[in-house]
């Protein structure tokens, strides 16, 4: 499966090191589950971004080992995922999911993306941060690392 993360590097200022951890077909509960999650904090440093990319696959009820409710596990999911990436001094990017996602209806989509948006507002994510990327003046941390999942 190929996704947006693994071209990333290519928009990245030298000595921007980026490890694409994402799954296909995993959610914000398969992914803990799974314990890929672990694997990232154990790796994370100070300083470091984790842009964290959910949604799609949390709305499927028909599949209970990734379904994760919007207004309930999915929010609690990532407010979990942003207090441990901050508790290792490092810098959660929350991504929006895609819209539409057919065969879902679009409301579904959209009380994902709700989910996403409430909480960015509540823990102060709504500006994002100056990431190094291309074509951008930003100050380099050392060897700074970019974990996608």
């Amino acid at each position: 499966m190929t996704g947006w993360a693994q071209v990333l590097n290519h928009y990245t200022e030298k000595g921007v090191r980026v490890e694409n951890r994402a799954a296909g077909g995993r959610s914000t509960k398969s992914f803990r589950d799974e314990k890929r999650w672990d694997r990232i904090l154990n790796d994370l440093k100070p300083g470091d971004y984790v842009m964290i990319q959910f949604g799609h696959n949390d709305q499927k009820k028909d599949k209970p080992a990734v379904y994760a409710a919007a207004e309930t596990d999915y929010r609690n999911n990532l407010k979990r995922f942003i207090a441990e990436v901050r508790a290792k001094k490092a810098n959660p990017v929350l991504l929006t999911i895609d819209l539409p996602t057919p065969p879902l209806p679009l409301t579904t989509a959209m009380t994902f993306l709700i989910s996403l948006k409430l909480l960015a507002g509540s823990s102060r994510l709504c500006g994002l941060p100056q990431l190094p990327l291309l074509g951008q003046d930003a100050q380099l941390p050392e060897q700074p690392v970019a974990s996608l999942m």
